[in-house]
């Protein structure tokens, strides 16, 4: 979730990110999937707010910013996970606030493969029931 609420700020002016201390769980993100065993963890990122902005990527190709506005997770990660490429994928993470609406569709999704990485201020009333949770101390 790379939603300007969550993340960073953009310059009115000129439309450059302006990094902020926020950015840092994404900093920490990339180096923790970095840090993955490359022949045990085949690991792919996509970036969405409303809507997938970039991916699939590699960790060394990821570079933390923003998107735009409000957080479409549920179609965002449908639209990947539909696709017979990652139709059979092993685990998803989520970095995110978690405030975001919409219905996991159960036969798309496995909850118990899910892993939401959730800021310090949170929702987890949309996160799927049985799904895996780790609360950050970064707002």
């Amino acid at each position: 979730d790379v939603s300007g609420s969550v993340f960073d700020t953009v310059s009115a002016d000129d439309r450059q990110y302006v990094r902020n201390e926020r950015l840092g769980v994404q900093d920490q993100f990339k180096s923790l999937i970095k840090g993955l065993p490359p022949d045990k963890v085949k690991s792919f990122i996509w970036t969405f707010d409303d809507g997938v902005r970039e991916g699939p990527m590699s960790a060394e190709e990821f570079t933390p910013r923003i998107g735009g506005g409000g957080t479409d997770c549920v179609s965002s990660i449908a639209s990947i996970v539909s696709q017979d490429k990652w139709k059979n994928y092993d685990g998803i993470v989520v970095l995110t606030d978690g405030f975001f609406s919409g219905n996991w569709p159960k036969n798309m999704f496995k909850a118990k493969k899910m892993l939401f990485i959730l800021t310090n201020s949170h929702s987890t009333v949309s996160l799927p029931e049985g799904c895996r949770k780790i609360v950050t101390t970064i707002d």
